[in-house]
């Protein structure tokens, strides 16, 4: 069996090298002429450590992610709405959350990858010498026009800007991961290796807009005044640094494979950011259609059906969820923020944890 996978982002490395162990040839195509070395922090939640661990790297993954005590949802004063430790994470996940740098991230899956060919683009006509062809080609995917013609993302209504970091011993010793919800608006806090701190904004505002005076200060002159340690972990941020990508998501395709095509992440099921599940959700993906194709590689099409019916369910399941946060999250009007937080501080984090357990649990 050969398979060509289209795009060296997280879903496709990640099923390259699980791929690759199991003796199966495998070829990465990526339009970029070198590995993507932007890119701010990734949380990596049980599922996606055990799906790593079934994919042979979990150990080195794990030697360069860092798990935060404690995660809160707060106020832009800073006042805790609910609050979730790492034990009660682990006792009814099976772990707890760790942070990684997507691109320390990429640099583990792309060791593992074997064969990535950079600077090579597929076509969405063109005829390759493969058994499977895996499209790993993110949200804007050509390998989903094979499937399904004219599909394009739809803007969520807000924007998000990411970065890492670098900070003192005030701002990083004992720091928890943290969520705080103003109106419209958010910002999140989030503990890495090596005195770094991942941060990442959103608000609504129109599609496509950017900030006259650069993106860094606009989310500083936005968050600076809300609670410590936001203003030193800005500043602490090299602007040059600083991304902004507005947030999408996709109704469903019609199918995820159709005879030896195949889509995965973020091509299969873009997804809003508000569960930190969408690398989560691909690597999941890389380890169930590496492991169906190396025990049914004489049975393509049955392999990737069996693959689309185990995985869907799921993964739709995270988009609708992730979707339906996203709308409370960034209520902007006042009556439905208050009950946004009434909610949150009513919630207990066993309640919480026990409707994550379905997709982000250890398995």
């Amino acid at each position: 069996m050969r398979v060509v996978v289209s795009g060296a982002g997280i879903a496709g490395l990640a099923l390259a090298a699980g791929l690759r162990g199991a003796g199966i040839d495998t070829v990465v195509l990526e339009q970029h002429d070198g590995p993507d070395r932007t890119g701010a922090g990734l949380t990596l939640w049980p599922n996606a450590l055990a799906a790593l661990d079934r994919l042979g790297v979990g150990e080195a993954v794990r030697k360069i992610g860092l798990a935060a005590p404690e995660a809160r949802i707060l106020t832009p004063t800073g006042r805790v709405l609910s609050r979730i430790t790492a034990d009660e994470s682990g006792a009814v996940l099976g772990g707890a959350p760790i942070c990684v740098h997507r691109a320390e991230l990429a640099g583990v899956l792309l060791a593992a990858a074997g064969d990535v060919a950079f600077g090579r683009r597929v076509s969405p006509d063109e005829s390759l010498d493969a058994d499977v062809l895996v499209g790993a080609d993110g949200v804007t995917s050509a390998t989903v026009a094979r499937l399904e013609a004219g599909l394009m993302p739809t803007y969520a209504g807000y924007t998000a800007w990411r970065g890492v970091a670098t900070v003192g011993a005030s701002a990083h010793d004992g720091l928890v991961a943290s969520e705080a919800w103003g109106r419209g608006e958010r910002l999140g806090l989030v503990p890495m290796t090596g005195s770094r701190v991942y941060w990442y904004a959103t608000a609504n505002t129109a599609e496509g807009g950017r900030a006259r005076s650069g993106e860094w200060r606009a989310v500083l002159d936005r968050f600076g005044g809300w609670h410590d340690p936001i203003a030193e972990v800005l500043e602490g941020t090299d602007p040059e640094t600083v991304l902004r990508n507005d947030v999408y998501d996709r109704r469903p395709l019609r199918r995820w494979s159709d005879g030896n095509v195949v889509v995965i992440g973020d091509a299969a099921h873009p997804m809003q950011p508000n569960l930190g599940q969408g690398a989560c959700q691909a690597l999941e993906d890389a380890a169930a259609l590496a492991a169906i194709l190396a025990e049914r590689p004489t049975e393509v099409s049955a392999a990737l059906e069996r693959f689309e019916a185990g995985r869907r369910p799921t993964a739709e399941r995270v988009v609708a969820r992730a979707r339906r946060l996203g709308q409370v999250a960034q209520a902007a009007n006042p009556l439905a923020a208050a009950l946004r937080n009434a909610l949150a501080r009513a919630t207990p984090a066993s309640a919480t944890l026990r409707g994550m357990r379905s997709f982000a649990a250890a398995r």
